[in-house]
């Protein structure tokens, strides 16, 4: 199966959403963000992605257009002072130990769940948003 994943966050909010090839939404999530919080919110979008299709049998693509976790990925040891970077540079590899999914970048054009999460309203009440994504598929919350 072939996912793709995209995030965005605002002063208040993060939100991520996962869909395939044809649109469908198959997982988001809707966070009040405090905000002291600076991790983007993209890794939780391919960490969902990848605890979802753990439960598939086969091999697994997910494609992001946020270029740091393909990279963390291919390197073997990460120096950053962010600490969440090297956090997420060992869960990722520990979750694609396997090698059944693969974690590939894609251009933000081409990155089809990013397309759907233009739809969203910037700036809006957390109501107005999940409405949004309600509206984009069946609404499955992540947790």
């Amino acid at each position: 199966m072939i996912l793709y994943t995209d995030a965005g966050m605002t002063y208040t909010f993060k939100y991520f959403i996962f869909s395939d090839q044809s649109g469908k939404v198959f997982g988001s999530k809707l966070m009040v963000r405090n905000p002291s919080d600076t991790v983007p919110p993209e890794f939780d979008a391919i960490i969902a992605a990848i605890y979802w299709l753990k439960c598939i049998p086969g091999e697994h693509t997910i494609y992001t257009d946020y270029l740091i976790a393909p990279k963390i990925l291919s390197q073997h040891k990460v120096n950053s002072r962010l600490k969440y970077v090297k956090y997420y540079h060992r869960l990722l590899k520990n979750l694609l130990i396997d090698n059944k999914i693969k974690l590939l970048w894609v251009p933000r054009s081409k990155n089809i769940a990013g397309k759907l999460l233009e739809k969203m309203p910037k700036g809006k009440a957390s109501r107005d948003a999940e409405k949004v994504l309600n509206k984009l598929s069946e609404f499955k919350r992540v947790s």
